[in-house]
């Protein structure tokens, strides 16, 4: 049985034996699972805002046994498939592409053009 099979197992046992006083404690156990994960993203977006070389070298170093994950960009393949990004390349795949961005975004960053564009759309003149 899977987990979730056990977790439905256990709430139905739950209901079953002490009907709605099981609810209480249900609620709360979910409410700070969830509060739970909330802080567990939280921390960990703040360290990789902070240190991602760090996040990334902890989380290699604790998730794996052996040395395999550093990769030698000389020999593996895996690094010579895809060529390096200049750091003008990357802005213009982040910021220059013609995708939808939100009207937000546009407010704030999208050029005199595309402000136009929201306007006219939002007063149904396009």
């Amino acid at each position: 049985m899977d987990h979730a099979g056990v977790y439905g197992c256990f709430i139905a046992a739950g209901f079953y034996l002490t009907r709605r006083a099981f609810l209480r404690p249900l609620m709360q156990l979910l409410f700070f699972g969830g509060l739970f994960t909330l802080g567990m993203f939280a921390f960990f977006g703040v360290w990789a805002a902070i240190d991602f070389d760090g996040l990334f070298l902890a989380f290699h170093q604790n998730s794996f046994a052996n040395d395999l994950w550093q990769l030698d960009p000389d020999t593996d393949y895996l690094i010579m498939m895809f060529p390096r990004i200049s750091s003008w390349m990357r802005r213009y795949f982040l910021l220059e592409q013609p995708w939808p961005r939100p009207s937000w975004w546009v407010a704030a960053h999208g050029s005199t053009a595309e402000k136009a564009v929201i306007t006219a759309s939002f007063f149904g003149m396009c």
